[in-house]
């Protein structure tokens, strides 16, 4: 490539597709999906991998921002990719651990 279709992007989409294609070199798969600014209860929990009853238990704890709409709750898709995000850091977090205990105790597969 001669440069002549260079693009300038933002620092934030040039990371975004980074990760992508990381991801897709790596074996994964990739979906696009458009998602609305805001969710309801249901699509959060689904996203999120609980049930909507906990979530509403973070959500009256505070631990995910929600507001009312009538006696419905909305959340920001950007509020529940973070936590969906936060969750998944936790769990790999986790399982280092454990792995590194099992070398510790010479627990091997």
């Amino acid at each position: 490539m001669d440069g002549s279709n260079a693009v300038d992007v933002p620092v934030e989409l040039g990371h975004l597709i980074m990760t992508m294609l990381d991801s897709i070199a790596e074996g994964g798969s990739l979906t696009v999906t458009a998602m609305p600014a805001e969710l309801t209860t249901s699509l959060a929990a689904h996203l999120l991998g609980i049930s909507r009853t906990t979530l509403m238990k973070r959500i009256n704890r505070g631990e995910i921002p929600a507001r009312k709409v009538g006696t419905h709750h909305r959340l920001a898709t950007a509020d529940v990719m973070r936590a969906r995000d936060e969750k998944r850091r936790q769990a790999a977090e986790t399982f280092d651990r454990v792995r590194e205990a099992q070398d510790d105790a010479g627990i091997t597969d």
